[in-house]
């Protein structure tokens, strides 16, 4: 996993309108981001670094769910939905609507949440001062490179292979072929009763 000064890398990459925008949403968050949690990982920093303005969500994990109620309770008026997986909320950030998901699944850091990932290219998160990311993350971004890292939520992942693909990304030849060998190894990892953790 790295470790990256997330605004000397920003800054690096030219992203400092991209940057502001992200920060003030992340100023606005219920709790402070930390080494402890909450984190924004995801979506919403791969994004930032392709140079595209976020206009999914910001997903927020949590070190264990007392962290994660007290950051809910706080926007609980902001509230819009509830799955098994996330929490959903609406929040007003400079006249903007910007939609937060709690999630509800827990990692003792966030380097551990971003190993739970399952594609490469999902392995971003944020703690306030540094940027996460896999080994991988940075090269397979760059070359819009669909690899598998971790299966734990089979059809979730097959769902969003196809979510990416529409996205511009390509699956590197053995994805497909990783997925079904690990699904072979270990049933399990179906988990069809979670179909998204989107």
């Amino acid at each position: 996993m790295q470790q990256l000064d997330f605004f000397f890398t920003l800054d690096r990459i030219g992203r400092d309108t991209l940057k502001t925008n992200f920060l003030n949403v992340t100023a606005n968050m219920p709790l402070p981001l930390s080494v402890t949690s909450p984190w924004i990982c995801g979506g919403a920093i791969r994004n930032l670094i392709e140079g595209k303005e976020n206009t999914t969500d910001y997903d927020i994990f949590f070190k264990d769910e007392a962290t994660m109620l007290d950051f809910t309770d706080r926007i609980a008026e902001d509230r819009i939905s509830e799955t098994d997986t996330n929490i959903t909320f609406h929040k007003k950030v400079n006249g903007n609507l910007v939609k937060i998901q709690a999630i509800k699944l827990y990692y003792p850091t966030i380097q551990d949440t971003l190993d739970s990932f399952d594609f490469t290219i999902t392995q971003f998160g944020f703690d306030g001062q540094y940027l996460y990311c896999g080994d991988y993350s940075l090269f397979d971004l760059a070359r819009k490179r669909l690899a598998l890292h971790k299966l734990t939520f089979g059809v979730s992942t097959v769902r969003r292979l196809i979510k990416y693909t529409k996205q511009g990304f390509t699956a590197c030849p053995g994805v497909l072929a990783d997925i079904l060998h690990r699904t072979v190894e270990n049933p399990s990892v179906i988990r069809e009763e979670t179909v998204s953790l989107d």
